[in-house]
């Protein structure tokens, strides 16, 4: 037995991802951006203490006033900020008891002529007059809904707002909302057979919806949607193009043209559409082995500066450019070190873009580029800077699975450890499947680093920001690949002078929980121990719930269940719950719209019969996740007991 540290571990809310191994090895470490404006993190005259909160979405009510979304107060609520005042404390605008949490896009949208702002929160819609400080709540209207979309709203629509919603019984619906007068009813403007469209952006004039639709995983389309009659048409790309996805979209100011941003196909990661007639009238391309993702878009008020963000690899970029080329050779860039991050807006008025930006290091925080000036600052300067200060080793790992396939490690390590002590790990599988573990800062990985554990997140095959081959590398049969992946991790991991191979530990979330459980089916002489958040355990009980878009997207993913039975049945771990030895901690959420909660009951309870150590958590009041502070608690306590018990049990 090798001479280890044995960390104490004792709460944590625990959120992590998956990878492979290799025999082959590169090692970088992160560098910075490229552009002419280093961050100016402490203003003259900034308080020196730096407080612990995330400032992380924001929008302009006017030239003065803000709206943002930050967990100072302890939980994720909207405060209402002037840019005339950086230091003030911004005043509180919402007080719900559960965090104001955006899964997509920013969740609230203001309503500038009425000096109000409408929120997503809880399954409603709430609009607050901030002369009065009045609220209107709006139900979501599908009784069936299992999503509903962030409000839209126009400025020459001043009266409404606009929103998707789909069904479990096969619909998207995109709504009207009047907000003259309270209870008004939702307007129906276009309904669409299938679970597949996502609401983009409105048109200046409120004529046009700009939707993106799904096809598969690697296939999404933009489509332009008339409100007026409603009817839809392909807007790219054309009929009988390249394959690929279409991940954001804005009209311009004048309505004119549409700017899409795509995942790279055909080497483009931003196309100019003329609206009228669909034509491609301009595009960006990333420099050569650059690859992006493109899925956040802003217009400066002059209309001649475009601000996007997307993924490249395991973190992201903020590019600006001139819209009407294009091309940003000749714009200042923000000079940021690797992280992730989304533009939000520019300030009303100006040319300068804001946008937010997280690193290992740092908490989200929003910064402000002065195209004008070349200068980056930090929008808010009641505190210091965002920093952390946590003692850590970050840097990337490029290793080869089984058949040459790269993997691409995430790795963060503490460095108060002994250079001669192994130390437990944790490797966190991400969901999706086409997510991606992005090099940034996490309360979890934050709780293990500070108690002596590494943490390593792996993008295996399927993982997006890496190339639609890379994407499409675990489709149907190609699944298993995948398995092999996460065990070439392990072994690569006990090869590796400075990880305990007797404590490594599997955890993963959805899609990254069903991984989980292959994992240790296939590899239980590597995993000390696994942790499962919502995945699933079988796909024959998986496919006969009641949620067509989520089957649609499994069949196109992994495969028919009638079709390809056997196949699914091989790869479904609760057929192969007799090779899982390893101790297994299970949390769930009841009312789980997405994976049934009975999946970990399910494998959990056969797991319990075979005698194998087994803890489960099952959130009467949860979805499909971990929203209410009392959740966190709880789990938070469960983890740290189990984590203890299983460092200790290795000893």
């Amino acid at each position: 037995m090798r001479a280890r540290i044995v960390p104490m571990i004792v709460a944590g809310l625990l959120v992590v991802s998956v990878g492979c191994r290799s025999s082959a090895s590169r090692r970088t470490k992160p560098e910075g951006g490229s552009g002419p404006s280093p961050v100016e993190v402490n203003p003259a005259g900034a308080p020196a203490e730096n407080a612990d909160y995330r400032n992380t979405s924001i929008s302009f009510v006017d030239d003065e006033r803000y709206l943002l979304r930050s967990d100072r107060s302890g939980t994720h609520q909207i405060y209402l900020g002037k840019l005339s005042q950086p230091r003030s404390a911004p005043t509180q605008l919402t007080r719900f008891p559960t965090d104001v949490s955006f899964q997509f896009d920013k969740g609230m949208a203001v309503l500038a002529e009425r000096d109000a702002f409408v929120l997503l929160h809880e399954n409603a819609y709430h609009v607050f007059e901030l002369r009065t400080g009045s609220k209107t709540t709006y139900p979501v209207p599908e009784v069936e809904a299992v999503f509903s979309g962030s409000p839209r709203t126009v400025d020459g629509v001043p009266d409404r707002f606009y929103f998707e919603v789909r069904t479990k019984t096969g619909r998207t619906v995109i709504y009207a909302q009047p907000v003259n007068s309270a209870g008004a009813a939702p307007q129906s403007l276009l309904e669409v057979q299938g679970m597949s469209v996502w609401l983009r952006d409105i048109s200046p004039d409120g004529r046009y919806a700009a939707l993106t639709q799904f096809v598969s995983h690697t296939t999404w389309t933009l489509e332009l949607a008339d409100l007026e009659t409603g009817k839809m048409k392909r807007l790219y790309p054309v009929q009988g193009g390249s394959n690929g996805r279409v991940t954001s979209a804005k009209f311009s100011a004048d309505g004119t043209r549409v700017f899409a941003g795509t995942d790279g196909f055909a080497r483009k990661a931003l196309v100019a559409l003329e609206l009228a007639t669909g034509r491609e009238l301009n595009a960006y391309a990333s420099p050569s082995g650059q690859y992006l993702e493109v899925w956040h878009i802003a217009e400066s008020p002059s209309g001649q500066r475009l601000g996007l963000a997307g993924t490249s690899g395991n973190r992201d970029r903020v590019i600006v450019m001139d819209s009407a080329g294009l091309n940003p050779e000749g714009v200042p860039q923000p000079e940021m070190k690797p992280g992730i991050g989304r533009v939000e807006d520019f300030v009303p008025g100006t040319e300068t873009l804001v946008f937010g930006w997280t690193t290992p290091q740092t908490f989200s925080d929003l910064f402000a580029l002065d195209l004008d000036r070349g200068t980056t600052r930090l929008l808010r300067e009641e505190r210091a800077s965002a920093d952390r200060g946590l003692a850590m080793d970050v840097y990337d790992e490029t290793i080869e699975s089984f058949d040459g396939t790269k993997i691409y490690l995430n790795v963060y390590r503490p460095k108060s450890v002994p250079s001669d002590a192994r130390i437990p790990v944790v490797v966190h599988l991400h969901g999706g499947p086409i997510a991606v573990s992005r090099l940034t800062w996490s309360a979890d990985k934050e709780f293990l680093v500070r108690r002596n554990i590494a943490v390593v997140e792996p993008n295996i095959r399927g993982s997006s920001g890496f190339g639609n081959a890379f994407l499409a590398a675990d489709d149907g049969r190609k699944r298993t690949g995948c398995f092999e992946d996460i065990k070439r991790v392990g072994e690569w991991l006990a090869q590796q002078d400075w990880a305990d191979e007797d404590r490594l530990i599997l955890s993963g979330q959805s899609f990254g929980g069903y991984y989980v459980l292959m994992g240790l089916a296939l590899g239980p002489e590597i995993w000390a121990a696994g942790i499962n958040m919502f995945g699933i355990s079988d796909w024959r009980s998986f496919f006969a719930q009641d949620n067509p878009q989520l089957l649609q997207v499994f069949r196109k993913e992994v495969g028919d269940i009638e079709r390809d039975g056997a196949f699914l049945d091989s790869i479904s771990p609760l057929r192969r719950v007799e090779r899982i030895t390893a101790p297994v901690l299970f949390y769930h959420g009841k009312k789980d719209p997405m994976v049934p909660w009975t999946e970990s009951t399910q494998i959990a309870n056969r797991l319990k019969s075979l005698g194998r150590r087994v803890e489960v958590m099952i959130a009467e009041d949860e979805g499909h996740g971990m929203r209410k502070t009392a959740t966190g608690e709880e789990w938070r306590a469960r983890l740290g007991r189990f984590l203890d018990e299983v460092i200790d049990a290795r000893d």
